[in-house]
């Protein structure tokens, strides 16, 4: 498997995250808010970019919170060759 950041799956899940985040009509502020700890602004830029992955656990937070279906997700990059 590819170490890149930038395989088809990882940009696919970036743009499903920046999509949601802007139908759900919240701000990358609002989201790195309702996230907690030590989550900011830059961190969801950076994310939506894809120049930073999120873990499982961070994309069900992040998912509750814009509103986005990871099963539908998962579905739906299943079948993008990861090159």
């Amino acid at each position: 498997m590819p170490k890149s950041l930038y395989t088809e799956r990882h940009k696919a899940i970036a743009a499903a995250i920046a999509e949601q985040r802007r139908a759900s009509g919240l701000t990358q502020v609002d989201v790195a808010k309702a996230m907690g700890g030590n989550w900011s602004q830059p961190i969801i830029v950076k994310i939506e970019k894809g120049g930073r992955r999120v873990d499982l656990v961070e994309l069900l937070k992040l998912a509750d919170i814009i509103g986005l279906n990871v099963e539908a997700l998962i579905i739906a990059i299943r079948d993008i060759p990861d090159e």
